[in-house]
C-alpha cells in the first residue's frame, strides 16, 4: 500500500543519534520495514526543541519506502499560544498546496490534532476517494475550554466555534476513527454525534523496548552515580524525563518532598530530566532540596541508566479530560523500563493499576497525599517490587510488535 502518515510536533529519525519516536514515526518505520510505501508528514519546526530544523520545504528518504516530507511553517515558543494556532494554520495551508502536486496514496492517516490538518487531510482524501484515518491522541478544543475562567465558559461555543467546525468535519468525514484508547475514540465520536461502528476502534501508542548497547548504559550508570543518585543502597529513586510543561502538575510532588520530614526525605531522591516552561519552577525546587535533581534533556543509555536505578516512574498528569481518557506514552515507557508508575491521574491509567497491579495513585493538587505515599514505600519498599513485576506483566502484554502488526492488518482492511 501507499500510505500516508500526517502529523505535526512528532520527532524525525534524524533527530540526532537514535531519536525515541513517536506514534508516527514508530508505525512509519514498521510499515515500511514490511513492505509498504510510505510518506511521513511533519513540520520542520521541532516541537520538543522549539527550533527549527531547516528554512524550508524537504523531502527525503529515510529508508527504503520511507521518505519523510517536511513543511515549513514558521514556529512558536509556547505550547498554548496563538503563534501555534498561526503555525497549525500554515502547516495546513502548505499541506493542502504541497499534496496536490504529489501522486495520490492509497490511504491516509491523520491524528486529531491539529484539528484543521486533519479536516484538510479528510477533505483531500474524500475527494478522491481515498479512505482517511482519524487518529485521536488530544481532546481538542474541549481541553481549552475547560481553562476558560467561568465568566467565559457562556461563550465556549462562540470562542472555539471554527474548530468545534475543523472537529466535525474531520470526524464525521473520516473513514474510521481511532485513537491512543476507546476512550478517545468514544469522545471524539460523541463530540460530533457520529454512531461508533465496528472500524471505529482504539490502539495504545505503546513504545518499542529501546536497548542501546550495554557499555554505554555502564557509562551512563557510573555518570548517574557520579552525581549522587543510585549511590545509597537504601536510597529509593524516583524519576521523570520528558517536558516541562504547564499542563503537568509537578509542584504538587515537589512541595511534597519539599515539605517532607528531613529524617523521610532523605531516603528518596527525585529526578527530574528535560526542559520546557515550567523548568524555572522545577530548578527552583532542586536549589533548596537536594533530594530533588534537576537535570537537562537525556540520550537513551542515561535514559535506561536512570530506570534501572530508579524504583518508580512519576506521571504527575492531573486528572483532565483528555489525561484521564488517555494511556500517555509515558506510561509505556515507564513500563518497558519495568517501573512501577506514581500518579494522581485516574481513568485509563487506574484501570491498568487494576488489571496489572503496577502503579499507585496519590491526590491531585495534595502533597499530603503524595508525602503519605512516599512514606508507606519508605517503610515497605518490599512492595515496590510487587509493582514492579505488574509492571513488566504490562509491559509483555502491551508489546509494540505486537500492537504494530494489529495495526498492519487494520489498515489492510480499510484499503480493501
Amino acid at each position: 500500500m501507499r500510505i500516508w502518515l500526517v502529523t505535526v510536533g512528532e520527532p524525525w529519525p534524524t533527530d540526532g543519534d537514535n531519536p525515541r519516536m513517536h506514534r508516527t514515526g514508530i508505525n512509519a518505520a514498521f510499515l515500511a520495514a514490511r513492505g509498504h510505501d510510505v510518506t511521513y508528514w511533519s513540520g520542520t519546526f521541532d516541537h520538543a526543541s522549539k527550533t527549527e530544523r531547516t528554512g524550508r520545504d524537504v523531502e527525503f528518504d529515510t529508508a527504503q519506502n520511507y521518505r519523510l516530507v517536511g513543511i515549513h511553517a514558521g514556529s512558536y515558543q509556547r505550547n498554548v499560544s496563538l503563534a501555534r494556532i498561526r503555525y497549525h494554520g500554515a502547516v495546513t495551508r502548505r499541506f493542502r498546496e504541497m499534496a496536490e502536486k504529489r501522486q495520490s496514496p492509497e490511504l491516509i492517516v491523520v491524528s486529531l490534532t491539529p484539528l484543521e490538518l486533519a479536516r484538510a487531510a479528510v477533505e483531500y482524501g474524500k475527494a478522491r476517494g481515498i479512505p482517511v484515518i482519524v487518529d485521536v491522541r488530544d481532546m481538542w478544543p474541549d481541553i481549552w475550554a475547560e481553562k476558560l475562567p467561568a465568566p467565559l465558559q457562556p461563550f465556549r461555543g462562540l470562542l472555539f466555534r471554527p474548530f468545534y467546525v475543523d472537529r466535525k468535519k474531520a470526524v464525521r468525514g473520516a473513514t474510521a476513527i481511532i485513537g491512543i484508547t476507546d476512550a478517545a475514540v468514544d469522545w471524539a465520536l460523541d463530540a460530533v454525534g457520529r454512531k461508533r461502528g465496528p472500524r471505529d476502534r482504539g490502539f495504545p501508542l505503546v513504545y518499542p523496548a529501546r536497548n542501546p548497547a550495554e557499555a554505554d548504559i555502564a557509562a551512563a550508570t557510573e555518570y548517574w552515580r557520579g552525581l549522587g543518585i543510585g549511590s545509597k543502597r537504601d536510597e529509593i529513586v524516583g524519576c521523570f524525563f520528558g517536558t516541562f510543561t504547564t499542563r503537568v502538575d509537578f509542584e504538587t510532588p515537589l512541595k511534597a518532598l519539599a515539605q517532607m520530614p528531613e529524617s523521610l526525605r532523605s531516603r528518596f531522591k527525585l529526578v527530574l530530566c528535560g526542559q520546557g516552561e515550567n523548568e524555572a519552577l522545577i530548578a527552583r525546587y532542586a536549589a533548596m532540596t537536594p533530594q530533588i535533581v534537576h537535570h537537562k534533556w537525556v540520550d537513551a543509555p542515561q535514559i535506561m541508566a536512570l530506570m534501572r536505578l530508579s524504583r518508580f516512574g512519576l506521571l504527575p498528569y492531573p486528572p483532565t479530560l483528555d489525561f484521564v481518557r488517555s494511556l500517555p506514552n509515558k506510561v509505556f515507557e515507564y513500563l518497558n523500563g519495568g517501573l512501577p508508575i506514581f500518579t494522581s491521574l485516574r481513568g485509563e491509567v487506574e484501570a491498568l493499576f487494576d488489571a496489572y497491579g503496577c502503579g499507585a495513585l496519590y491526590d491531585d493538587g495534595a502533597p499530603a497525599s503524595f508525602q503519605a505515599l512516599l512514606a508507606g514505600y519508605a517503610g515497605h519498599p518490599e512492595h515496590l517490587d510487587v509493582l514492579a513485576q505488574g509492571a513488566q506483566a504490562a509491559a509483555r502484554t502491551y508489546d509494540s510488535i505486537s500492537v504494530s502488526t494489529a495495526f498492519e492488518a487494520y489498515l489492510s482492511e480499510l484499503s480493501v
